[in-house]
């Protein structure tokens, strides 16, 4: 049996061998054979293994309020501003500058340049776009709209590397949020502060205005100065009507040419017109300057400016006061809801499938070269 099966092992053998020094078989050889098998010995000779390392990010930000109920929202992570802060981390974390500073601290270019893989490795001599755009393929960093979670995922041809580039693309990104934080707080500060300074500003313009007008005008408080000239007038009139009633006594046993009747009318004539000349000033009289209700009406104009200055002032110096207060403390927060760990086994490259695809196509091609061959022939024919 053993014999039998040799015999028909090499007749298999041979009749492929025959096969292969037809046209077909040379087809098979230059179109699935020689590729397939050059895609073999890069796989599994050349690709270095590759260790993955993943982890997961949000942003928690504590001056806003929770919106849902939702285990993100119930941490703060909202999906506005705190998609935009992670929008921000996903281009940082891609940046030429973040690698530059990893290359300084994990000689990133020394690890990924050290490999066998002519064929799609980098050279230690890679320029720097070239570098960058390698360690693009090797460093992935992706923002889901959904779960609002940054994924960061990192290549090594070692697990520790993997690992160890993983923790410092974590470490630069709360590095990353605490300069947002920094900045923020910067911001609203000088903002506040300018508004304490312009506030100010319109407070003593105000103040000195209001100074220069009462000084001019020879007022403190026309109100005040209504009511004591109300008090004069008030007087007068009494004394008026004290001094008609004694015209009247007088006249009654006395003619009008009487010195004493005289007196009383030149009495009651300057009472009438100080009486006049003070209620002008209170109605206010045509052309005269120290009309009363000119001044009232000024003044309250002049007031107002000051205490709307006032509550400007005020209002700046408590929203300086709160931006202060909050540049203490850390607004936003970079949390690690699943950190990275020390992978145990190469998860890339994936081997089996690509030399299973690789070979596929291979003979998907021959078998379109054949079919082109046999129907050129037939037209031939």
């Amino acid at each position: 049996m053993m014999e039998d099966i040799t015999q028909r092992t090499t007749r298999l053998f041979h009749l492929a061998a025959e096969w292969l020094k037809t046209d077909s078989g040379k087809i098979f050889i230059g179109v699935a054979a020689i590729p397939s098998l050059l895609t073999a010995i890069y796989l599994y000779l050349l690709a270095p293994d590759r260790y993955v390392s993943t982890s997961y990010l949000s942003v928690y930000d504590s001056n806003v309020p929770s919106a849902s109920n939702d285990v993100f929202t119930s941490l703060g992570i909202t999906s506005g501003q705190s998609n935009t802060d992670l929008q921000i981390l996903e281009a940082y974390l891609h940046s030429s500058e973040l690698l530059n500073t990893a290359d300084k601290e994990l000689k990133v270019k020394e690890h990924y340049s050290d490999t066998s893989d002519f064929v799609f490795g980098m050279s230690p001599d890679a320029p720097l776009e070239d570098f960058h755009s390698f360690y693009q393929s090797r460093v992935h960093v992706q923002v889901n709209q959904q779960t609002r979670l940054l994924t960061i995922t990192t290549e090594g041809y070692t697990p520790e590397f993997a690992l160890e580039l993983n923790l410092f693309l974590i470490k630069e990104g709360e590095r990353v949020i605490n300069r947002l934080n920094q900045d923020v707080a910067r911001t609203e500060m000088a903002f506040a502060e300018e508004e304490i300074a312009r506030g100010l500003n319109l407070l003593k313009e105000a103040q000195m205005e209001l100074a220069r007008y009462q000084s001019r005008e020879d007022v403190t408080i026309p109100q005040s100065e209504g009511e004591s000239i109300l008090s004069v007038i008030n007087g007068m009139e009494a004394s008026l009507a004290e001094a008609r009633i004694q015209l009247n006594e007088t006249l009654t046993f006395l003619s009008p040419d009487s010195p004493q009747a005289r007196s009383l009318n030149a009495k009651i004539s300057a009472l009438e017109t100080q009486i006049e000349q003070q209620k002008s000033r209170i109605i206010g009289a045509s052309g005269s300057d120290e009309a009363l209700t000119r001044l009232q009406i000024e003044y309250n104009e002049l007031l107002s400016r000051v205490e709307l200055a006032r509550v400007v002032y005020e209002a700046a110096v408590s929203s300086y006061e709160i931006s202060r207060s909050q540049s203490t403390k850390k607004l936003k927060h970079l949390l690690i809801p699943s950190p990275p760990a020390l992978p145990e086994k190469p998860e890339l490259p994936e081997r089996s499938y690509w030399w299973a695809t690789m070979t596929m196509i291979c003979l998907a091609l021959f078998g379109i070269v054949k079919m082109v061959q046999r129907s050129i022939r037939e037209h031939q024919d």
